[in-house]
Parts: structure tokens; sequence; C-alpha cells
């Protein structure tokens, strides 16, 4: 359904699993935000049909400080522009599934996986687009990061990545080959993204 809305709905409860196997949209205002937000013994998440996250903070907050989570698989999510801290501080999470995502909007994963201190490699196998701001600090505090990869990415701004890796040391980062004229003197891509001792590669 696209009018689903139990923002804070289940906030810091018991809850230990999330089955929305076929969910297709999420949008419309505040749509899911804080919906899941400190559930300490959430453990599974299922969004396996989810395709589109819009809607002004709809996917904001939604799993923040869900430490138990290991996992965030969204096997079919294709667009995203409304995915503000949606999984900062889960603790836990080692690996960041998203292979289709293709497009991330503006500003669409501001702080998205922050504090995810247990990440250390994400690749973006299919994201072609990012607009203005899109990954803005998206990976801050991720201290066990080292490395990101965009295999597919053609289209992004100069400050799509501003404080993307803020807090985090010793990062690589792989980008296509083609991206290198474009991309080479941003600012962003000068200073790291933020992070320390960043390496920004253009080898794919």
């Amino acid at each position: 359904s696209n009018s689903m809305v139990f923002s804070q709905a289940f906030r810091n409860t018991n809850v230990v699993s999330v089955d929305f196997a076929n969910l297709m949209t999420v949008s419309g205002v505040n749509a899911v935000y804080e919906a899941f937000i400190i559930c300490k013994k959430l453990t599974f998440i299922n969004f396996d049909s989810l395709e589109n996250v819009s809607g002004a903070r709809a996917f904001y907050d939604t799993f923040r400080n869900c430490n138990s989570l290991t996992v965030l698989p969204f096997p079919n999510l294709v667009s995203v522009s409304s995915m503000h801290y949606s999984f900062a501080g889960c603790s836990n999470v080692t690996n960041v599934y998203m292979p289709n995502l293709y497009n991330i909007g503006s500003n669409g994963m501001n702080w998205a996986f922050s504090d995810c201190t247990n990440i250390t490699n994400v690749t973006f196998n299919s994201l072609y687009n990012i607009y203005y701001g899109g990954l803005y600090s998206a990976f801050n505090g991720c201290t066990s990061l080292t490395e990101l990869r965009f295999p597919a990415l053609g289209q992004a701004w100069s400050n799509t990545f501003d404080g993307m890796l803020s807090g985090c040391t010793g990062v690589t980062v792989h980008f296509p080959a083609a991206m290198q004229s474009t991309m080479s003197s941003w600012t962003s891509v000068t200073g790291g993204f933020g992070g320390t001792s960043t390496t920004v590669l253009f080898d794919l």
C-alpha cells in the first residue's frame, strides 16, 4: 500500500522481526518515520519487494539505533529520496545489501549509515545517479569501514559526497575510471570526503 503510515508505531518496543515482504513503495510524509527506532531486540527485517522510497521524512530514522540488526537487506530497492539517519547507530550491522539501487535523490541518504561501527565494506553495484548532497555524511563514524565501491556511477554533483567519511580512517573508495575527469578536482574528493587517510581510486 502507498498510504501506510505508522510513524513511531513500534518505537522502543521489543519487536524482533519486521516483515514487509510485499511492500513495493514507501511514500508520503512521515510514512515510517521512526517506526522502529531504538528497537533493541529487532534482528530480522524483510523488505524484499521494496523498490521506491520517497516523500518528506518517509523513511527518516526508521531503524535508528536498532543495534541487534546485522543485515540491511533491500534486494530490489531502486530509488531513494528519503532515508536520513535510517540505519544510524545500527552498530552490529555488517552487511548492506542494496544490489539494485540505481538512484539516490537530493539529500536522499544523509547520515543513513552513520555510526554503523561494524560495517567494513559496501558495494553499490547498480548505483548510477546520485543527486545533490545525496550521500552527505552517510558513513559518518563508521569506524570499521575500509572500502566503498561505486562501479556503476555515471552522474553525481560536486557536493554529493560531502562529509561522507567524517570520523572514518583509512577508507579506500573506488569509482569508475570514466568519472575521473568529472570528479577528481572536487573538494570532497581531494579532501577525502572528510575522512582521515582516505584513498580515492578511479579504477573500476
